[in-house]
């Protein structure tokens, strides 16, 4: 049986993996609203639009930069809480990973 403080930290890990994968969605979904939307400002511009300015092209790309940088940064915090899930279970588990070491080794 495991103790509460092991199942309290995989409870913890599986609570951050979970956030984690939820705030990249969110991330990717901003990402791709950001590149449609200067698909939409550029097919104005090419159909004569001249509302469009300068800056809203600019700000459009700067937006996609943006979304990118937090998109990434979020795939760099669900990859980290993943792993450490992943450590939590095994934690919890030692016989599942020893079990595990032996197949792997």
């Amino acid at each position: 049986m495991s103790s509460p403080r092991r199942k309290t930290s995989t409870t913890t890990a599986a609570v951050a993996l979970a956030d984690a994968v939820a705030l990249e969605r969110q991330r990717q979904s901003e990402h791709r609203d950001a590149v449609a939307h200067k698909a939409r400002l550029r097919s104005a511009l090419e159909q004569g639009d001249d509302s469009i300015t300068v800056h809203d092209l600019t700000s459009a790309g700067d937006a996609i930069d943006h979304a990118a940088l937090l998109l990434s940064a979020a795939q760099a915090s669900r990859a980290k809480a993943r792993d450490e899930d992943s450590k939590a279970r095994a934690q919890a588990s030692p016989d599942l990973a020893q079990a595990l070491v032996k197949l792997l080794t």
